[in-house]
Formats: C-alpha cells, sequence, structure tokens
C-alpha cells in the first residue's frame, strides 16, 4: 500500500467516534490470516541482539525479573528470555492487541528453531538455552496448551491497557526494562516520564535494554520510499501523515542520547545502525531545515540498540 494511503486511513479512523475500535478490529481480523504466516524470525533477531548488547556489557539473564514495555501482538522477546533464563516478566501494551493463537505460534516456532542446527538460536553462542525450559515449552504444546496457559507457565504476564509512564508496581522491583522498536512510538515529550518510571523500577544497579528503529516506518511496508523519507517534512507537514495507530516522533540518535543523563544511567552498551544505501537516499532527499543541525551520519542512523545501568540517587536528588 502506498504510505500516503495508510497514512490517509489512519488519519481520518483517528479523527471520527469510535475509530480507534473499527481500527484495532481491523488489525484483529486481519492477524486471522497471519497465523498461517506469521514469522518471528526477525523479532527474534531483535531479541539476540537485545540479549547480546546486555550479555557484551558483563550481564546474564537467569534470575532477573524484567519488564517489557509494548507486547503487540503476541510477546516474543518476553518467551524468548524466558528460554534463556529470565525468571519473570511482566509485559505491558497501552492498547489490548495480544492475540492467543500467535503466542502458540511463538511457542511452536520457537521450539523449531531450536531443532534446526544451523538455525538462529543455535547460531547464537553468548549463553545457552536452559534444556529444562525447552522440555517444559515442548510438553505444554504436545498438550495442547492455550496462549494463556503458556505465557502462565513462562512466567509472563500480560497487563493491558497501561500508562508505561506511571505504572503500579513497587520502587526498586526489578532487574531489568526493556523494549524491542518501541521508544520511536513515544511523543518526544513524553519519553523522560517514561525513562523516569524506568528508573523508579529498576533496583540499584538495574538495567534498561532499548531497541529503537528510528526508520520511517511507511517505508517497511511501502518499497518506493527510503527509510529516512520523513525528514523531508517539517513537524507540522508530518503532523498531517502522523497518526497515534502508527505515531513516529523522528527522534535522531543524538536525541535519545540526549535524554539519559549521566547521573542517572551509565550507557555501558551504545550500539547504532549506519547504512550507506541512506546516506545515498539522502543526499537525493530535499531535508527539512528543522533537521539541518544534524550531521548526514547522524540523520541516516535507522537503529540504536542501548544498554544502561541505574546509578542511584544521592538521597536529596529526585527526577523532576
Amino acid at each position: 500500500m502506498k504510505w500516503t494511503t495508510e497514512a490517509f486511513i489512519q488519519r481520518n479512523l483517528a479523527r471520527v467516534p469510535g475509530g480507534e475500535q473499527v481500527y484495532y478490529l481491523g488489525q484483529r481480523t486481519l492477524s486471522q490470516g497471519w497465523l498461517r504466516r506469521f514469522d518471528i524470525s526477525g523479532k527474534v533477531r531483535q531479541g539476540l541482539g537485545l540479549l547480546g548488547a546486555f550479555y557484551g556489557a558483563g550481564e546474564a539473564l537467569p534470575g532477573r525479573v524484567a519488564v517489557e514495555l509494548g507486547t503487540g501482538w503476541a510477546p516474543v522477546v518476553p518467551l524468548l528470555f524466558w528460554l534463556y533464563g529470565q525468571a519473570q516478566c511482566h509485559t505491558l501494551d497501552v492498547s489490548p492487541l495480544l492475540r492467543e493463537p500467535l503466542v502458540v505460534k511463538v511457542a511452536q516456532q520457537l521450539l523449531a528453531m531450536l531443532d534446526e542446527p544451523q538455525g538462529l538460536l543455535r547460531q547464537w553462542s553468548l549463553a545457552p538455552v536452559l534444556p529444562e525450559r525447552q522440555q517444559q515449552l515442548a510438553s505444554l504444546l504436545a498438550q495442547g496448551a492455550t496462549g494463556r496457559a503458556i505465557l502462565q507457565a513462562c512466567c509472563v504476564s500480560y497487563h493491558a491497557p497501561v500508562d508505561t509512564g506511571q505504572t503500579s508496581f513497587p520502587a526498586g522491583s526489578m532487574d531489568l526494562v526493556y523494549s524491542n522498536t518501541v521508544l520511536e512510538h513515544v511523543p518526544a515529550a513524553e519519553l523522560p516520564r517514561l525513562l523516569a518510571e524506568n528508573y523508579r523500577l529498576l533496583r540499584p544497579g538495574g538495567h534498561i535494554l532499548h531497541q529503537i528503529d528510528l526508520s520511517d516506518h511507511f517505508a517497511h511496508s511501502d518499497s518506493t520510499i527510503s527509510a529516512v523519507n520523513f525528514l523531508q517534512f517539517s513537524q507540522a507537514e508530518f503532523a498531517r501523515y502522523n497518526s497515534p495507530f502508527l505515531y513516529q516522533n523522528r527522534l535522531r540518535a543524538p536525541g535519545y542520547r540526549a535524554l539519559i543523563p549521566a547521573g542517572q544511567f551509565e550507557i555501558t552498551s551504545w550500539d547504532t545502525d549506519l547504512q550507506h544505501k541512506n546516506l545515498a537516499q539522502l543526499a537525493r532527499l530535499n531535508v527539512h531545515p528543522e533537521f539541518a543541525h544534524f550531521s548526514p551520519e547522524e540523520l541516516c542512523i535507522t537503529g540504536i540498540r542501548l544498554v544502561g545501568r541505574k546509578i542511584p540517587y544521592p538521597a536529596e536528588e529526585k527526577w523532576s
């Protein structure tokens, strides 16, 4: 679908009473077809990338209690992390999107990957999948377990709708807060509040682990535009295409870095994805002056994977 058509549909549904319900009902209906072609390999690669950054920062997953921001249709990363030793995960979403049949599909595909000698999970060598958990998941599927039963057995709790900037979990109750391609959908003005809640939830020395997709998301479904296409528009111009259903804040990498002050989180890993084809595409684009203070390389970074360790505040300091 052409990206302007997709944006037109989203924007008009967002304007009418009940449009959000119609949009999500349509998405849920479309998800029925995904049961046949649903493929988690991309999300698994991203999850392994997050794990790689975490282990590369000298950390390990077993025994960690976590919060995931942005469940989506199925909690691929929480189930993947459970196989590697995560103790418990509370996965949160602002809208209830989870589909139980897709949870079963996730479990089936994870086991299939473990059975492939050259599969994704066999190639990743920083830590082993726990054999007893692989066996437990296989047993659940053999018994015909529902998605709800699989989540319960894997210690994954689903919460939606939730304000991820103000949760009800106790302060200092989590070891890890992570997200996978979620923060780019949060308005820039709301990100400090969300990160403040990340900080509040974590115990001293706990970690944030976030993968952020800085590309133009309309390019994911329209191959005629580039990953930096949206940089030609001013904020006011892009507001005509942005919608609550696929909101994009368009922050560039330095903007995210500036949101994590040195006295609050120590960034122990910061990996960025810069593809040279984006530089060539940027050169052919009439970049809006609002982005003129960034270098071409900063504009063309389309991915960030960061690990940050909570630094306890002095007793008299608080989030402002």
